[in-house]
């Protein structure tokens, strides 16, 4: 089965990043979404942790791949070691969504947590601990 993947960070719509750039070109967007755990900034971009924090949510976007089989193994190498790609359930407004999602694999040690789980507001808001 061919999972959507949950972007957080640097690959939301957002961003002009270019390889956010290459999967909005090769994917369909499905919805936005919701997925539980914290939102760490590691440096210029975000790392989403499971924590087991009850109110942690993390806020992206679902978007299904066209060629996934073309697609992930790019995004892969983008995202690097520090991060490992999971399938997770994604809370949306139509119910929960299995999909990729790239989990931070490295430590959060000395990191800021993202309170509002959202990367692109993050900044504006001051929403850092």
């Amino acid at each position: 089965m061919d999972y959507p993947l949950f972007v957080y960070g640097t690959l939301r719509s957002e961003s002009d990043h270019e390889y956010a750039r290459l999967l909005r070109g090769v994917s369909e967007f499905v919805s936005a979404g919701r997925l539980r755990g914290s939102l760490y900034r590691v440096a210029h971009y975000p790392g989403w942790v499971e924590d087991g924090d009850p109110d942690g949510w993390v806020h992206g976007e679902i978007w299904r791949p066209r060629h996934a089989a073309t697609l992930l193994p790019k995004l892969d190498f983008y995202e690097g070691p520090e991060y490992r790609r999971v399938i997770r359930a994604i809370d949306t407004s139509a119910g929960p969504v299995d999909s990729w999602v790239y989990l931070y694999a490295a430590s959060i040690e000395g990191k800021e947590r993202i309170i509002s789980g959202d990367w692109f507001t993050q900044s504006r808001s001051g929403l850092i601990q």
